[in-house]
């Protein structure tokens, strides 16, 4: 709960550099997912005091949450994919949501390597979990899943494609539509 609101702080611009350091002191104590915010939270004081791309004590520590992380870190070759190992936890509790700690984890990826071959696997990942095709555990679940997809997909470069789409039904064209970024 302490990494949720520290996360939750940051993202209003109101960092305390004291519980965030003393949650980072303690982070191999925290779940992965608790982590994931702890790093995140990290980032947005990076960016705050303008030393996101590698200086500065925000920045430094925010890169070894990601390197614990990546520590859960199993690839799948013959799926592309990737997920964390993440260890027995509270799966009853909001904060024990595999697929939220997932989304954390994404959305800590895409702000530090957005173009980086793990995020695309995490993303696979998520992808191939969904209930019935169509959505994870619950609703929460699910709008932090689409909301780390989304920042992935603009921090990627991959929702600035154009293209066509035709539609065929009956071996007969019946529609197309083009589009772009």
């Amino acid at each position: 709960p302490d990494a949720l609101v520290e996360l939750t702080l940051a993202e209003a611009g109101r960092i305390d550099p004291e519980r965030l350091t003393r949650l980072h002191e303690s982070r191999l104590r925290l779940s992965p997912y608790a982590l994931g915010m702890v790093g995140l939270a990290e980032h947005l004081a990076a960016q705050a005091e303008g030393a996101d791309e590698g200086g500065g004590v925000w920045a430094a520590r925010r890169d070894v949450v990601v390197r614990n992380l990546k520590q859960f870190v199993v690839r799948d070759a013959e799926n592309q994919s990737a997920y964390l190992d993440l260890p027995g936890g509270y799966w009853w509790r909001w904060y024990g949501s595999e697929h939220e700690a997932h989304a954390v984890f994404l959305r800590l990826l895409t702000a530090t390597e957005p173009r980086a071959d793990l995020a695309p696997g995490v993303v696979k990942h998520l992808l191939a979990n969904r209930r019935h095709a169509s959505r994870w555990n619950s609703t929460r679940d699910t709008a932090m899943v689409v909301e780390a997809l989304a920042e992935y997909s603009l921090a990627s470069g991959e929702s600035a494609v154009e293209g066509e789409v035709e539609v065929w039904l009956d071996g007969k064209r019946r529609a197309t539509q083009s589009y772009d970024a």
